[in-house]
């Protein structure tokens, strides 16, 4: 769940850096122009709070170059149609990060990761980094959370939302992460030897399931698929 620990969690670190500071206000004036529900300042943090954890239990990351690239990550939404948030996302890094006294290299570092922060590749440390805190953000209850929360913006069907995010965390499931922390989270996201990516694929399917099996209504099919996996008292 997203909490105020997340904050607290990447401003342990301005203290660190100066700059980071900076990059986080500049971050959540952004969030505020894109009044999106999901895409905001509080998931940010969590990614970047996330992240941070992941980076604390492994060796060889820049925590420096990861918090800037974890705030400023969904930035993009404020400038275009969310298919193109993340390249819009790595305009606004190298647009606004050297005034905030990022030498090139690192605004490289950072935008990159931006851009590639949702795609199919991760060719640095700090993308690959965002890439696994990204992912655990859709794992568990917490990822069921986000979904609903995401597909509540929409007028879209319930049959059609699990269509689309079952074929989605499937692709995300099988791609597994590019460290042993974040799989390790995402394996306690989940309960009953099931992964967080898992219990999250496995709400999808069975609202799908009962939405063309039984006929149900899009409400009624989000209680029963909270019931059958055991967590209709957790959301």
């Amino acid at each position: 769940m997203r909490s105020e620990n997340d904050g607290q969690n990447v401003e342990s670190y301005f203290c660190i850096d100066s700059r980071l500071q900076k990059v986080s206000a500049l971050a959540e004036e952004l969030y505020l122009k894109g009044q999106d529900k999901v895409h905001n300042f509080a998931h940010a943090l969590w990614d970047t709070s996330t992240g941070i954890n992941i980076i604390n239990n492994e060796v060889g990351y820049d925590v420096t170059l990861f918090i800037p690239a974890g705030l400023m990550h969904d930035t993009g939404i404020t400038k275009g149609p969310y298919n193109k948030h993340m390249e819009n996302g790595g305009i606004l890094v190298r647009k606004h990060l050297p005034g905030l006294g990022f030498n090139q290299a690192e605004v490289e570092e950072i935008a990159t990761a931006v851009k590639e922060h949702n795609g199919d590749e991760h060719t640095t440390n700090t993308s690959r980094i965002l890439y696994d805190a990204d992912t655990l953000n859709k794992a568990g209850v917490h990822g069921i959370n986000e979904w609903l929360l995401y597909w509540s913006q929409f007028p879209t069907s319930a049959e059609k939302a699990a269509e689309e995010s079952i074929s989605y965390l499937d692709k995300l499931e099988k791609k597994g992460f590019y460290t042993e922390t974040a799989t390790r989270m995402n394996q306690e996201a989940g309960f009953d030897e099931v992964s967080g990516l898992v219990l999250t694929l496995k709400f999808w399917e069975e609202i799908g399931n009962l939405i063309k099996l039984e006929e149900l209504t899009d409400s009624e099919a989000l209680q029963r698929a909270k019931q059958s996996l055991g967590i209709e008292n957790v959301l």
